[in-house]
């Protein structure tokens, strides 16, 4: 059964900067790491402390409740209420204003893992397959000895993003040694993880993710909120393991999806026809009609990038 729902909104200077469907076991502190990922706060155009003023009626400053900014380790670790908050100066309690943060969201789409792509891709899901057997979310299993088409090998980092995969750093990382994995090394299994077809879906579409700093919980941003609370089975893998998905990956992971669900980055294909997009290996590339759209154009350059990266990575 789903966590109870909530829903929390931020405001500043009474324009809201924030709105996230809010499923319990966030804490104050890491609710507070959100806000500060995404957003700078400032009066008169420099920084200031800040706290959230929780709205309550008649709304005057003397009845409002402060959740912040100084959290002690009595009220750090408090589950953040459900309510709508005002961001307001520390201790004067005034309006700020505020503005997005250097950190950029990164859309993506699903990255091939069929034999038609490339050898080397299919060596991938072969590999993440016989390593996890086994949705590591949901913990759904295939038939024994089978190959179902429930369970995706997916990348944890999209392989469209390969110039931003190297800037990173991350190729660096890669312990795994395995000769199909290319110089990039983005192809590795400790770049992917088994999920089940649907869950696939929303992991590409940061509607889930992996907080690696909170014992590697699951959570879930969407309203349904039904992988919220899980945590992400790597019983099987070894700290340290040269097949283990590496944590950095995780969380950069994780981070584009505060930035997609906190400040509320727009999805690539909210607006164009569904039936011709949710299929990466029968879809048409050279549909005119969805390319005449940013949105359209930008899914191009992903889909182009997922199937085209192999040939340089």
């Amino acid at each position: 059964m789903a966590a109870e729902r909530r829903n929390i909104h931020v405001f500043s200077k009474g324009e809201e900067v924030g709105g996230i469907w809010q499923h319990g076991n966030v804490s104050k502190r890491r609710f507070r790491e959100w806000l500060d990922y995404c957003w700078h706060f400032e009066r008169e155009g420099k920084p200031v402390a800040w706290s959230l003023a929780e709205r309550c009626e008649p709304g005057s400053v003397q009845e409002r409740s402060v959740v912040g900014p100084t959290l002690d380790r009595t009220t750090a670790d408090e589950a953040m209420p459900t309510g709508t908050f005002d961001v307001l100066t520390d201790g004067t309690w005034e309006p700020v204003d505020h503005s997005k943060t250097p950190h950029r969201y990164h859309p993506r789409t699903i990255s091939l893992n069929s034999s038609s792509s490339s050898r080397r891709n299919a060596t991938f899901a072969d590999r993440i397959r016989k390593r996890d057997q086994r949705c590591l979310i949901t913990g759904f299993e295939s038939n024994p000895g089978g190959r179902s088409r429930a369970l995706q090998a997916a990348h944890i980092f999209a392989r469209a993003h390969l110039d931003r995969w190297r800037a990173c750093g991350f190729d660096r990382l890669v312990e795994d040694t395995d000769r199909h994995i290319g110089n990039a090394k983005i192809d590795s299994v400790q770049n992917g993880l088994l999920l089940r077809a649907d869950v696939h879906n929303r992991f590409v579409d940061h509607e889930i993710a992996v907080d690696v700093d909170n014992g590697y919980a699951i959570y879930d941003f969407s309203r349904a909120g039904w992988q919220h609370g899980e945590r992400l089975g790597l019983d099987h893998l070894e700290p340290g393991s040269s097949e283990r998905p590496l944590d950095a990956l995780f969380r950069d992971h994780f981070w584009q999806a505060v930035l997609a669900n906190v400040r509320g980055a727009a999805k690539v294909y909210d607006d164009e026809p569904q039936d011709d997009w949710a299929n990466p290996d029968t879809l048409c590339l050279d549909n005119d009609a969805l390319h005449k759209t940013d949105k359209g154009r930008l899914r191009l350059e992903l889909e182009l990038g997922s199937r085209l990266n192999h040939l340089i990575s």
